[in-house]
């Protein structure tokens, strides 16, 4: 070969090495300088790494390739800038990772809006400035980690332009090494896109939460979109997420589970209000101080309580944890809050690992949660109190009951148990009255503490009266210890007639109406409550207080859009449609039986079906010894069918009437009709009824049993067709013609 020829093979040689070898050598020997990459392609392998810089740039026209599992070092201050193509696609098990060479962090990386840059998969960027920028047309972004930086965040699109498509993945932005913690909204998006898709994307800290600016954290979107889907987005431990929309101008809770992120988003406990907690185990013993360890299931009738269900789905949907604190309404509020409040409390702050909880309360759970609160016990576990319609003053309503043993007809869901206890120990011979007394104690503690009562059109101390709220009185004289415990918000209504003032004639007797028995006057009805409680009882001094309208079963339907601001500043609320309240019909059954009710419109329910229906026709529920079916309010015949299990006398109620009794062989069946207007107006059985017999009216010996004994129960009835020992039977109260409004009016507190 001839030296012409050698030179030309050389030549060739050297040309496609220049071509298919960029200059790669010179990049590893020379450590430390700024990486310039101005024409052609560029590799980084693994070879070379680790790699030092004090900066890359890669000019418009030109390509770098960082090839899976590279680590490249960036001085104090570099910045990596990208005009032209950058190829950096590692894997889950060979990640690329640009990181700073000491404690002096590297400023960021800026892909601008002419590259050509298209994917970028399995990096770490770890210890810049920030951010990291990737402006330019179609990215796809995909398991990408941001470690440590200053502002630690991840931002697409320049804002000049309108984008066809844009995917971002798995992006996990963590502050926990050199304490640089969370600074900035994690993903900003400026632009406009076609088709813009944000899922799995986690953000972790190990700054306390209760430290962290969580206004400016998220994922910040400026800009219009056609489509666009955001989901599983998590921030501390999984807990929350945020979407900012600039041109809406609000801020919109994507997805969140607070119950994984200890000491942010504290978990409610909720507190039902009077005779809504129900466990036929507990109630179907009359005195609740002779209960052992509760037994059965707690639960809630929803045809009663839909605003309840209402609440529970606007927690649910915002993703805030939440716990229901049953408890037996029947004993005073701080036995109940010992027994039943306390415990759920400690229960809530183990399950999600918090040292305090938020209570929400409604009515009379605002008084359980206030003697827990208010005690000596109180641990300093409740870090916010919010009252829905809570009668903090007592309600005028329960004057009535109270004093003169009248029984509402709205309140059956309640005193219809009243005459199942009357039977139970009929050998009392309690009236109504004193059966109250006896079997709801609690009731006591909501009668009127504010100026309410009006003797001779003057003015009366309620404490001069004989009944005496002794235990709100006490409540509320020391108001300090619940205003430096707790942040109290206060929810009520304004808007329903609503019994305030009490204007009493003078004492009837001893027995019924020691205060005086009310009389019918317009000016004790104001629009100023929601038509149990007044506003002067629902709002405590200093409190948060914020309006609502409707009625007091209908307040915590209506409460979440105001105090989820409050508890929970960070989250966007976001609820559905309401429920609807309606009126209800109570049935109970004390017997083997087997109970079929067809409604008015055709639908039919059944004691079987333990639990609501499914198209709303009732809900029943059961226990050993009890039936209770729930129906709602219809006009016309509703018709039973009674059918024994096993020999035995067949008792039943409704709402507030008398007891219903007929002797039954096993299998037979008794047919019942029954209306809200008429009452029971056939039996189309066969089987004989037994009629009660006259009521006597010899004084209960009751009167002048002290309290604290526990009279000896009555014996059960024993299964058979023999009839059991004649029960006396006490009828329904007529109420006097002057307080037949204040009946009207009555709604459960």
């Amino acid at each position: 070969m001839n030296c012409r020829a050698i030179f030309f093979f050389i030549g060739i040689v050297s040309l496609m090495a220049a071509l298919l070898f960029p200059p790669l050598l010179a990049v590893s020997a020379e450590t430390g300088r700024v990486l310039t990459v101005d024409t052609g392609q560029l590799t980084l392998d693994t070879v070379g790494s680790p790699y030092t810089f004090s900066g890359i740039t890669v000019k418009n026209g030109a390509e770098l390739i960082i090839d899976p599992g590279v680590t490249i070092y960036l001085l104090g201050g570099a910045e990596v800038r990208i005009d032209g193509k950058l190829h950096a696609v590692g894997t889950s098990d060979a990640p690329i990772i640009l990181t700073a060479n000491n404690q002096d962090a590297w400023q960021g990386m800026t892909v601008s809006a002419q590259a050509t840059t298209s994917t970028l998969a399995y990096i770490s960027f770890q210890f810049f400035q920030g951010p990291i920028q990737v402006l330019n047309l179609r990215p796809s972004l995909h398991n990408l980690e941001l470690i440590d930086g200053v502002d630690n965040s991840l931002e697409v699109g320049d804002g000049s332009q309108a984008y066809s498509t844009m995917n971002i993945s798995d992006i996990a932005f963590r502050n926990y090494l050199r304490g640089n913690w969370m600074r900035s909204e994690g993903i900003r998006a400026n632009g406009s896109w076609k088709k813009l898709t944000v899922t799995r994307i986690a953000i972790s800290d190990n700054r306390p939460p209760t430290e962290l600016d969580w206004s400016r954290i998220g994922v910040s979107m400026l800009g219009a979109w056609g489509e666009r889907t955001l989901n599983s987005i998590t921030f501390p431990s999984g807990c929350q997420s945020f979407m900012k929309i600039n041109i809406p101008g609000q801020l919109t809770l994507i997805s969140s589970d607070p119950s994984r992120c200890p000491g942010l988003t504290l978990p409610v406990v909720f507190i039902p209000g009077y005779g809504t907690s129900i466990n036929l185990k507990v109630l179907q013993d009359p005195l609740p101080q002779m209960l052992g360890p509760d037994q059965g299931v707690w639960q809630f009738f929803h045809l009663l309580t839909p605003s309840y269900d209402q609440l529970f789905s606007d927690l649910t949907q915002n993703k805030v944890p939440y716990t229901v604190a049953y408890y037996d309404w029947r004993m005073p509020a701080a036995e109940a809050a010992v027994r039943y409040l306390e415990p759920i409390i400690e229960e809530t702050k183990r399950k999600y690992n918090v040292e305090a909880v938020n209570i929400v309360a409604h009515s009379f759970g605002g008084i359980v949660a206030r003697a827990y609160i208010q005690s000596d016990q109180y641990r300093g576990d409740v870090q916010n109190l919010v009252q829905l319609g809570t009668p903090n003053y007592g309600t005028a309503k329960v004057y009535a009951p109270w004093e003169g043993g009248v029984l509402p007809e709205d309140w059956s869901p309640l005193f219809y148990l009243l005459r199942y206890y009357q039977y139970q120990y009929r050998e009392w011979q309690l009236d109504d009255q004193q059966a109250i007394h006896t079997f709801f104690p609690s009731l006591r503690e909501l009668l009127p503490t504010y100026p309410a009562y009006f003797y001779q059109d003057r003015p009366k101390d309620p404490s001069s009266l004989v009944e005496v709220n002794r235990f709100l009185n006490q409540e509320n004289d020391n108001l300090i210890d619940l205003q430096s415990r707790v942040r109290v918000v206060d929810i009520y209504s304004a808007t329903e007639p609503t019994l305030t003032s009490l204007y009493l004639d003078g004492p009837s007797s001893v027995d019924r109406w020691p205060d005086g028995q009310p009389v019918d006057r317009p000016e004790a009805y104001e629009r100023n409550g929601d038509g149990t409680v007044p506003v002067e009882s629902a709002v405590i001094p200093g409190s948060i207080s914020l309006p609502v309208n409707g009625e007091h079963m209908q307040v915590p339907a209506v409460a979440s859009p105001l105090f989820f601001p409050i508890l929970y500043p960070t989250i966007y609320y976001r609820s559905g449609p309401l429920s609807i309240w309606e009126l209800v019909h109570s049935f109970l059954f004390d017997c083997p039986v087997e109970v079929t009710i067809t409604l008015p419109d055709g639908r039919t329910v059944s004691s079987e079906q333990n639990g609501l229906s499914a198209d709303g026709s009732g809900e029943a529920l059961r226990s050993d010894n009890l039936i209770w079916i729930v129906v709602p309010d219809q006009p016309g015949d509703y018709h039973l069918m009674v059918r024994a299990r096993t020999d035995t006398e067949a008792r039943g109620w409704v709402d507030n009437q008398s007891v219903n009794r007929w002797e039954l062989r096993q299998g037979q069946t008794v047919d019942w009709q029954w209306s809200a207007a008429q009452g029971t107006v056939a039996t189309t059985s066969s089987v004989p009824t037994v009629s009660p017999p006259t009521p006597t009216a010899s004084p209960s010996p009751a009167i002048d049993r002290p309290r604290s004994a526990e009279p000896t129960p009555m014996p059960p009835v024993e299964s058979g067709i023999d009839p059991p020992p004649s029960p006396v039977y006490w009828p329904l109260f007529t109420p006097y013609p002057e307080i037949r409004r204040l009946l009207q009016l009555f709604q459960s507190v």
